[in-house]
This record gives C-alpha cells, structure tokens and sequence, in this order.
C-alpha cells in the first residue's frame, strides 16, 4: 500500500523511463520489512545495486544543508537521495518521469511528511513556487531527449533556472565525457558504445554528457555565474570520496577503486598509475570520471572540501571524514553515518588523551580534537604524510632517504613505553579484538594497541617532529610491537605496491623491520580478527564486489589493430573476475 500520494496531473499516462520488470520487485523489496542490506547481499543484480546501496547517498551526504530549505529534486529515480533530501531539508518535491519509479519513491519514504512526489516531464509542469536548491543528479545528459528544442540542454537549463530563487543553488551531477575510464576501456555510460563521449557523439540518440570547459560554458550561458566543481570518484554513482578544486587528490590518494557494476570492460591501462600521473601534472580535474557542480547567481562558497566513507563496516563504525575550511582554517570532521556510530565518534576524544598521558615522553604531537556537536573535529594538517614522502623517494629513486625516513618511523614504534600491567595481553578485550597473541620469546608490547599508527597518519612537521593526525583505533590494551609494524607495512605495500615491488620488496621491509617470516602469520591472524571485529564475521556490508562485472586485460604487446581487439577479445586478452 503505497503510502504518499501522488501528484498525477502531469502523467503522460507513459512511463518513458524504465529498468524494466526488475522496478516491480524494486517495489515489493522496498515494501518488505527486510533491511536493504541483506538484499544486497544475495542479489547481485546492478539495478538493485544502484536503486539501494547506501552508498549512493555519499555524493551529497557531505554537503552542508541548513535544514530549513526547500528542494526540489528533478529526476529523483527510484528515491536513493529522496531521503537524504528529506532529512536534511524543511520541504522535498521529488520530479520523476515513471510512475512505477513514483510509487517506490513514495513506498520507500512514506513516513516521510515533508515530501511530494509529482509524476511527469519536468518541461510539462509548472510550480508555483521557487526553491533554495534544485538537483539534476544524473539527468542534464538527457535533456536531449526529453526537451523539444534546437538548444536543449541551454533551454533546459534556462526553465530549471525559473524555479530557483535568486540565491538558490542548483546541483548537477553528471559523467565526465572525458573521463579516464572511457580511455581506459569502459563503455560510454549512456549508450554503451566505446569512446562515444570522447569522439563527441557521433551519433545523435539524444543523451550525451560534456567535458568541464562544455559544462562550464554551458552553466555560464543559463545564467550561473558561479559554478564550483567537484569530483566524486571513482564516479558520482557510487562515490567513496569526493575531491574538490580547493582540494584536489594527491598521489596515490585515489586508490584501486575502479570496478564495473553494469557492463564488462576492457582495461587497456593501469587506471592508478595514470591518474597519480595526472595528479603530478595538475590534469585530474579534465580527467575526473564525473562532476559534481555547484551553480548560482550569487557566490555561495562550498565550505565543505573533501570527504570519504567508510559505509562498508559494522553500523556502529560507520563514519564520513571530511576536510572543511573556514575562514582560512582547514579541520577534518569525522561523523557519524548512523545512530550506532555516535559512540564510536565520542571514543575519538578519549583516544586522544589516551594517547597524550602514553607519549607524554616521546616528543610526538597529536593533533587536538573538539566536539562539534554530535561530530568531532581535529585541526587539519597541511603537507604530506609520511606514506606520501616514501612513494616520492621511491619514484625519484632515493632509496637512502626512503629507508632513512621509514627507519625513523620503525624506531619511534620500537621506542613506544611498553604496558605497565603485562597481563592485559591476555584478558578479554585483547582477546576478543586480535584474538589469541602469538607466544614468541621475548616479544615487546606497546602499553596500548595504537592499530592507527600508520603512516598516512602520521606527518613530518617544520620543527622536525612527528605529529599523529588520526587515532580512530586506539584501545587500553597491551599489542605486540611488531603487530603494530605489520599492520602499517601491510597497508602501504598494499596501496603503493606498484610504485614498490620493483625497488623494495614487501619481505625485505620486514625483514629489514625485526618483523621475521615466522610472526607473520600470527599477525596476519590478529588482523583477520579485528577486521571481522570492524566489519562483522561475515562482512555483511562489504556487499559491491559481490557485483563487479568482468574486466579483460588488454595486452600490451599486442600488434591487432583496436577493431580487431574489440571483435575478437579471447585471442588477445587474459580476463579476469
């Protein structure tokens, strides 16, 4: 029984857009009691993916709604964002072209009291009223279609700009038509052919996305005279950080996250590599998969500058990390993504004294933090972690300095104050978290288990001294030393081990760090523990890799001409899962 009304006067009687039969079970799943989560943990079908996933919310959780607004959402889909509009707005119109989407839009948010849905071309309807904020997510590249113009994305445009108020901001979220994805072998988004965005559409079906100087010129013509661009990546779909031009991804910040959902691909490149490349010579913005864009009459600065999720662990760790910068004054915020998550936010100020009273002698800085409501800020440290002044030795083959920095990293570890009551290794809290401790002779304990001395969290400041900037992880219990070195040459061998395994070898760092090949196991069975501890014994949310799509391999030393390659892929590519 669907719960909100609808608004019908504009229906065609047609829906025009659809995913097809798969919306009628979309309607029963958002209908049933069963939570969302266990849905896409056992069907792994991309419209499911899409229209449910959490993750979906992330391009625009960030972003600083005051609460007291009005929204008008045009193209709301099957209702991913409509809640998230819906919490963070005084009042919700949600625009969609079908009317079975409607209905599990007004299924899935019937508590919702501040919401309309109204069903119909957006070009056929007229309001009476104007709006703070306006959203296009995933819709401008179909103005073509849907607007009888000979300027239809200009007139589009132009008739959205007719519903916002003088100071109101529209939002667009819309592919890159030159994003690296499409170079690197993913099919154009839209219409599912190879490098359509980049040849510009050679053929016309209506739908087509736009390049950043298009999409700013084309905004600028409607009207907009401010325009901010950000970048979720690795696209706004699905996006697991979001950059902006004030802050743009440094190398190696973007990390591996590159599967497809929808269709099968060809990976012609190293899509990592290149990007960090592109980093380096400030080319990110023009290659960025997708565009997140502010627009607006009057200057309305984004305060909010970067942000990442971690959505995949347990509720009660599940947090967003923001960079916002006021006034000149750049803090990352950690807040909570769920109820549960409101107390692991409250540990983060009690980790800090922890750790001041433990290395009150070290000569180590922590970062300060402080409450920001139900959020925690800490001030923000600008320059590079240590995980990104190694990689840069590396990749500028300075391996004396490589090793200098990293053995002064192992040697402040080693000189951590040991545990003051040695017996806490075995109680149930270590326990429960690293499960049993490897009995080896004389092994060193830290007095606590600070598991987030990493080195992308820690930074090298102008005085010469080390400063902590994050410690999410920190628990009262004694952990072996060599656990805590592990852990951090696992995690950066693991981000960085393209840049490393022709330099240094991931044995060679351990051995080079006291950590030898007989503790590893023990250790690699400490962190399966407190991993299954952070996301759940059977990592019920990490549910997207359940869906990625199969990837070929191109060979780089194959001499058949690209139309060859795409007719006959088996002759020429190693596939993968």
């Amino acid at each position: 029984m669907v719960g909100l009304k609808l608004n019908l006067d504009y229906y065609s009687g047609e829906d025009l857009y659809s995913d097809g039969d798969i919306e009628n079970e979309l309607l029963r799943m958002v209908g049933s009691n069963v939570d969302h989560s266990d849905i896409l943990a056992t069907d792994t079908r991309w419209p499911v993916l899409y229209h449910l996933s959490p993750v979906r919310r992330n391009v625009l959780e960030w972003y600083d709604f005051d609460g007291t607004a009005s929204l008008l959402e045009i193209g709301a889909g099957c209702g991913a964002l409509t809640g998230l509009f819906c919490e963070k707005n005084r009042d919700v119109v949600a625009v969609e072209l079908s009317k079975r989407r409607a209905e599990i839009i007004a299924e899935r948010h019937k508590e919702r009291s501040n919401l309309e849905i109204v069903v119909g071309n957006l070009n056929d309807i007229r309001f009476r009223q104007r709006f703070d904020f306006i959203t296009l997510i995933g819709v401008l590249e179909y103005a073509g279609k849907f607007t009888r113009s000979s300027k239809p994305y200009h007139d589009f445009l132009e008739q959205v700009k007719g519903y916002l108020k003088p100071d109101g901001t529209l939002i667009i979220a819309i592919e890159n038509k030159f994003g690296l994805k499409y170079w690197a072998g993913a099919k154009e988004d839209h219409t599912n052919r190879y490098f359509d965005g980049i040849e510009d559409y050679p053929v016309n079906t209506g739908v087509r996305t736009f390049g950043k100087s298009e999409l700013t010129e084309l905004v600028h013509a409607a009207g907009f005279d401010h325009v901010s661009f950000h970048y979720p990546m690795p696209d706004y779909k699905l996006p697991l950080q979001v950059f902006s031009d004030s802050y743009l991804p440094r190398p190696g910040q973007i990390g591996n996250h590159f599967p497809n959902y929808d269709n099968d691909r060809f990976i012609m490149f190293n899509e990592r590599l290149a990007y960090d490349n592109l980093v380096r010579n400030g080319q990110f913005d023009f290659f960025a998969n997708s565009f997140l864009v502010f627009c607006s009459k009057v200057h309305r600065p984004v305060t909010t500058i970067f942000s990442k999720f971690n959505r995949e662990r347990l509720p009660r760790y599940q947090i967003e990390t923001s960079i916002r910068r006021e006034k000149g004054v750049a803090t990352a915020v950690k807040k909570p993504l769920t109820p549960e998550a409101r107390a692991h936010i409250r540990t983060i100020g009690e980790n800090h004294d922890l750790l001041q009273r433990a290395y009150a002698d070290s000569g180590v800085v922590i970062a300060e933090p402080r409450a920001i409501g139900l959020n925690v800020g800490i001030r923000f440290v600008e320059g590079k972690s240590l995980d990104i002044l190694l990689v840069e030795s590396v990749i500028s083959r300075d391996l004396p300095a490589f090793h200098a920095l990293f053995d002064r990293y192992a040697g402040f570890v080693r000189g951590l104050p040991g545990p003051a009551r040695p017996d806490d290794a075995k109680s149930g809290t270590a326990r429960e978290l690293f499960g049993e401790f490897p009995d080896f002779p004389d092994i060193h304990y830290a007095g606590i288990a600070n598991i987030d001395l990493k080195l992308d969290n820690m930074f090298v400041r102008d005085d010469g001294r080390f400063e902590i900037i994050d410690y999410e992880w920190i628990y009262d219990v004694p952990v072996p030393v060599n656990f805590i070195l592990y852990r951090s040459i696992r995690d950066f061998w693991c981000k960085y081990d393209e840049y490393l395994r022709n330099t240094v070898s991931r044995d060679e760092l351990f051995a080079r760090h006291g950590i030898p090949e007989a503790e590893r196991g023990a250790y690699d069975a400490m962190e399966k523990s407190f991993q299954a501890h952070v996301n759940g014994p059977d990592e019920k949310y990490r549910i997207r890799r359940e869906y990625r799509k199969e990837i070929i391999h191109f060979s780089p030393n194959s001499t058949y001409s690209l139309k060859e390659i795409i007719r006959k892929p088996r002759l020429l590519f190693r596939r993968k899962k």
